[in-house]
């Protein structure tokens, strides 16, 4: 395997027990999202009798060091039973254009997300102001205008949060993409449940102003 060898030096410091009785594979890691998913990865892997690995969330690998009679798929089940995705690196001309299309794709999504979310958040976040701090600002309908803009950051825009937690989740496992997507149901939850109530408020207060304006009955 083109990928292995018993000798050389390796950028991981993984490569400090490699001997002629152990070999190094590197591997390309999917679906991590922080830090913890890398030290979880790592921490799954050197528990693998013989194993030291490193995992670098910033490069997608990790590297590890095994005994020669190790299976390399083994290394590879081992990630994917935590919940993430690893293959060996494609050689050059062979495949290696298309995991730089891929990665090109994904930054190309997330700058999409990105650019719909600041887009909307901004005007969501001034008019919210202007209405809190000047209610006579507000009108017949404001808080589905509210709704409205808020709708596509909490869902389409964090739609990758919520697939990772899922992902997560199918595995046992919490990380920073679940606290985010609790928050973001929450607040949408609660975004919706404030414009009713605010609607409903509103309307009752209509009905009830004639009443409310005419005098109390009685002697003075």
């Amino acid at each position: 395997m083109t990928f292995l060898r018993e000798v050389g030096p390796v950028t991981s410091t993984a490569a400090t027990l490699l001997t002629p009785e152990t070999a190094e594979v590197s591997l390309v890691i999917g679906g991590m999202t922080c830090g913890a998913c890398a030290a979880r990865i790592e921490k799954r892997l050197n528990l693998l009798d013989g194993v030291e690995a490193r995992v670098n969330y910033a490069s997608e690998r990790a590297t590890a060091v095994f005994p020669a009679d190790f299976p390399v798929e083994r290394l590879i089940a081992e990630v994917e039973a935590a919940g993430y995705r690893a293959e060996l690196p494609p050689q050059k001309g062979d495949g290696a254009e298309g995991g730089t299309e891929d990665i090109d794709a994904r930054v190309r999504s997330l700058r999409r997300r990105l650019f719909v979310a600041a887009l909307l958040f901004m005007p969501l976040c001034d008019t919210s102001i202007a209405f809190s701090v000047s209610p006579s600002l507000r009108f017949t309908g404001w808080q589905w205008l509210m709704l409205a803009l808020a709708a596509p950051v909490v869902t389409w825009a964090a739609w990758p949060f919520y697939q990772a937690a899922v992902r997560s989740a199918r595995h046992r496992m919490s990380t920073m993409d679940t606290l985010v997507s609790l928050g973001g149901g929450a607040d949408s939850a609660g975004g919706s449940a404030g414009a009713e109530a605010a609607t409903s408020t509103a309307a009752g207060s209509a009905a009830a102003g004639p009443a409310a304006a005419a005098p109390a009955g009685g002697c003075c």
